[in-house]
């Protein structure tokens, strides 16, 4: 039962909730009073797109203040699984409950038997409460969280703290960016917008930025964020490595539009193992060129049929695209790969005039970033992040703002006549 336990936590953090599918199962049925395996199941039903069966267990489970819940050496993982459930479904009445169920443990840790450690109670409490709009609540508790964290040495669980944190505290849409969205997903062009607005074009396209870098991975976010932009709108979740989903993605976005696709972004990733050539896992090393190279492929393969002439693509390399560390062999000739994919692609269908490139961002203060640093350096955020800085010339991390400028770069008509390149947002490090 705690192998299977553990087996998906593991999974869940890497992205892969729903190969822990059978096991978890498995355990449920052979434990069938063990209530901490019912909230593994809500979250796993929450994290693999079951919306409706995950709301369904987190209703009965958080009934009556979580009476359902035994007082029992397993009732904090309990209360924390069903928390994370809360938060991918921002579901209120759930995380109000399990609020109250936490707050007397809070500065406390879990863990579930000796195999599982599921870190600081005040890492859960401030995602509920980011959930039930108390932002500086859950701005004091997630700092307290980063900190208990670091105190104890582990590293991913203070990433996803500080991950949770800026999540948490994000600025809303604004009202011109609303406005902005509103008449791109009504079918004016930029131009178009820019005029009836008074402002540039590259204002438009910097609104349409900020707009769109609210939206992120988390099914749950993905919808939120779709019903508050308005019907014309949409996601999809994929894993891009299954064929099958990417086809049935693309699908979902067409329909959306109504129409062909003006632009695909490529930009899913995962970072590998750090590891010297000798010792790197080759499941990791095989997973990682999965993620990066064979899913670009797929989305581009996909996309091309539903794609308007004169489009653009735009695959999200790294600077490490454009060179080599020790350490990094999975992720490094994934990114390279991804170089050779674009220039074949963008040779291919440049008579349709569509263009494809590869951006290389340098390190960027993002969650991800964070755990590379971490894993690579052994020390924790702040430490790891200094080491990074001192390799830039520019001696600081890029912000995802001056990412998302050069994506929208790419994808507009400004770089019209811009193919085949590899544009390098990295502080000067690759050159």
């Amino acid at each position: 039962m705690y192998g299977a336990a553990q087996r998906f936590f593991v999974l869940r953090r890497s992205g892969r909730a729903s190969e822990a599918s059978d096991d978890l199962y498995a355990a449920a049925a052979a434990y069938p009073r063990l209530v901490t395996l019912r909230c593994g199941i809500a979250l796993l039903h929450a994290s693999t797109g079951r919306r409706a069966d995950a709301a369904a267990e987190l209703e009965a489970l958080t009934a009556d203040d979580c009476a359902a819940i035994p007082f029992d050496a397993l009732r904090m993982s309990a209360l924390t699984q069903l928390a994370e459930t809360a938060v991918l479904l921002g579901h209120r009445p759930a995380a109000a409950a399990l609020r109250r169920a936490l707050t007397p443990h809070s500065g406390t840790l879990v863990l579930q038997g000796l195999v599982v450690w599921m870190g600081a109670v005040d890492h859960y409490l401030g995602t509920v409460a980011a959930v039930l709009g108390d932002e500086a609540d859950a701005r004091r508790l997630l700092d307290r969280a980063v900190r208990r964290h670091q105190e104890w040495g582990a590293p991913v669980l203070e990433a996803a703290s500080r991950r949770a944190l800026r999540t948490a505290t994000a600025p809303a849409l604004t009202e011109r960016e609303r406005e902005i969205l509103d008449l791109v997903a009504g079918g004016s062009a930029n131009k178009e917008i820019a005029r009836r607005l008074g402002i540039s074009v590259h204002t438009v396209e910097r609104h349409v930025a900020n707009g769109y870098s609210f939206v992120g991975l988390d099914e749950g976010r993905l919808k939120d964020a779709v019903a508050e932009l308005g019907a014309s709108h949409g996601c999809a979740v994929a894993d891009v490595t299954d064929e099958a989903a990417v086809v049935e993605a693309i699908g979902a976005a067409t329909a959306t539009l109504g129409g062909p696709l003006d632009v695909l972004f490529s930009n899913a990733g995962i970072s590998g193992a750090v590891s010297g050539v000798v010792d790197y896992p080759s499941e990791i090393f095989s997973r990682t060129l999965a993620v990066h190279v064979t899913g670009a492929f797929h989305m581009i393969k996909h996309s091309l049929p539903v794609m308007k002439d004169g489009g653009s693509i735009v695959i999200t390399s790294s600077v490490v695209g454009l060179m080599g560390f020790g350490g990094l062999c999975g992720y490094i000739s994934a990114k390279h790969a991804q170089v050779g994919l674009m220039r074949a692609v963008a040779t291919e269908i440049a008579p349709r005039r569509i263009r494809v490139n590869t951006l290389h961002p340098g390190p960027t203060s993002t969650a991800f970033q964070d755990e590379i640093e971490m894993a690579a350096t052994g020390l924790d955020q702040a430490a790891a992040a200094a080491v990074f800085d001192d390799l830039l010339p520019l001696k600081r991390h890029a912000v995802p703002e001056e990412i998302a400028a050069a994506v929208v770069y790419l994808a507009s008509d400004e770089s019209s006549f811009v193919t085949r390149t590899t544009l390098a947002v990295d502080g000067g490090l690759a050159g």
